[in-house]
């Protein structure tokens, strides 16, 4: 049975409806050219992807189709084409690149490449992969940050998301994403193309008061009071080399 990232049925996740409306809007013609190298990537795999109903590209297509050189962006037709499809693979949590990179080749995140339609579905497929970061940590939270912030999201929408989670999932995301197996350097992925923005973020002001009021709540269960006193401690060496 096909789940999403969250671990639902597809049939009973949001992301179904979500791509339904993705492939509705986002409509483009069967491309001739798949806009990478011939030198790298299968010829057999590359004619079916061609060839075959986008619904039914598979993570192997990808895959091989990532392997391939191209001239940055890609054809607006040929990502319009694809990206519903990408989109709901992704969703499914299918391994196709480095999280980060799978929107990398065109501006997704720019809503004036889009219709109003298109960009409703796009952008609600883009906050539902964020949530999933707390639902199930299939991703990492910096991953998946990364990986909008890439493809023109601003920075700002996407952790004013992170930011409104309910403190649980907020302080035990973030405890997993740093703390989880011991304390390791707060690190952001090498993908980053602004790394001291998003070191900003995690060890800004805003972060640090939602996990201190966590921390002294009388009413949160006192394991996560004692992952958030962790993290307050974790955060205050790097918030102390910020100021």
């Amino acid at each position: 049975m096909q789940t999403d990232l969250a671990g639902r049925p597809w049939d009973q996740s949001p992301f179904a409806p979500i791509i339904e409306r993705a492939y509705a809007a986002i409509d483009a013609p069967r491309p001739q050219s798949l806009g990478v190298c011939d030198c790298c990537p299968s010829a057999v795999l590359m004619a079916e992807m061609r060839t075959m109903d986008r619904r039914q590209i598979t993570a192997e297509h990808f895959i091989d189709w990532f392997f391939g050189a191209y001239d940055h962006p890609l054809p607006t037709p040929l990502w319009r084409y694809l990206l519903p499809r990408l989109m709901a693979l992704l969703a499914m949590g299918e391994e196709i690149v480095d999280i980060e990179l799978a929107l990398s080749r065109y501006p997704t995140g720019h809503r004036k490449g889009w219709s109003a339609d298109a960009w409703d579905a796009i952008d609600d497929w883009q906050r539902e992969m964020i949530a999933c970061v707390h639902q199930r940590r299939h991703h990492g939270l910096d991953t998946m940050l990364c990986m909008f912030a890439t493809a023109g999201w601003p920075l700002e929408s996407l952790t004013a998301q992170v930011l409104a989670w309910p403190d649980e999932a907020l302080v035990s995301t973030l405890f997993d994403e740093w703390l989880r197996f011991g304390h390791y350097p707060l690190i952001a992925s090498a993908f980053w193309e602004d790394k001291a923005a998003i070191m900003a973020f995690y060890t800004g002001d805003a972060i640090h008061r939602r996990i201190e009021a966590v921390a002294l709540s009388e009413r949160v269960e006192p394991d996560l009071a004692r992952r958030a006193w962790e993290l307050m401690a974790f955060l205050e060496m790097y918030r102390g080399r910020q100021r």
